[in-house]
């Protein structure tokens, strides 16, 4: 199918980022979603979870991958941007389901009622066999991450995969930052373990002390598997750029 008219309207884009240009929105979803496939090693009748999944950025480009036997299932805390996901994606197929989470974020959903910590995803346990999470826990304090660590291990088949984009901070890249090297001036100190790119909203962007990221996930069950390092901290790389950790349930 022609998966191009699935580009929504500036307005309703625009509140996952930076995306006036529908090339660049279309084409950075494209090579995410096939990033993931390859390194997750994605199997077109598998069940797969999008946690964030904003308009369906990711989702458009499994439209032509699942088969009549996989499923898709986004959730986000935006009724707007699910109301398009489903009068649009699910409307051309029903295997690709959208939910809504009422979940707090200063950035993003500050209207929401609850906090990390008291949500339970609408997802029954071991139940998916994919789990994305992109541009979410860039914008999650640490004990929030750690709050969601626990739902995505509950949600996950034993043996199923797990993909997070964020930003990990050590003491290479705060040399980078403090150089003016780093893409991102992850600069404001929020704690001992994580900074942000706003001292007055922290959600805008965080950095988290990769060992301490490294530690929640070990203790809520996952074996990581690899870390993809990305180029937000050096202008001089190019690549994926935020930091991606791969683990298995």
């Amino acid at each position: 199918m022609e998966i191009k008219k699935l580009i929504p309207d500036p307005e309703i884009r625009n509140w996952t980022g930076p995306f006036d240009d529908k090339n660049y929105y279309f084409n950075l979803g494209k090579e995410q979603s096939e990033k993931i496939i390859q390194w997750l090693s994605i199997k077109p009748d598998q069940k797969i979870l999008d946690i964030g999944c904003g308009c369906g950025r990711i989702a458009i480009h499994f439209l032509d991958y699942l088969s009549g036997q996989g499923q898709f299932i986004g959730i986000d805390s935006n009724k707007e941007l699910l109301s398009y996901c489903v009068d649009n994606i699910s409307k051309v197929n029903n295997n690709f389901q959208f939910k809504l989470i009422d979940a707090y974020n200063g950035v993003y959903s500050q209207d929401g009622k609850l906090k990390c910590k008291d949500i339970i995803f609408p997802i029954e346990d071991e139940s998916v066999d994919i789990v994305i999470m992109w541009s979410v826990f860039t914008h999650m304090y640490l004990a929030d991450i750690d709050s969601y660590l626990k739902e995505v291990h509950r949600v996950l088949k034993k043996g199923g995969f797990f993909i997070a984009s964020l930003n990990l901070y050590n003491k290479f890249i705060s040399n980078q930052i403090k150089m003016g090297k780093s893409y991102l001036d992850i600069k404001y100190r929020v704690n001992e373990d994580s900074y942000s790119l706003d001292k007055e909203v922290p959600e805008n962007g965080f950095a988290h002390n990769e060992e301490i990221v490294k530690e929640f996930y070990w203790r809520n069950g996952f074996i990581i598997r690899e870390i993809k390092y990305g180029v937000w901290y050096s202008k001089e790389l190019v690549g994926e750029f935020h930091d991606c950790i791969i683990a298995q349930r």
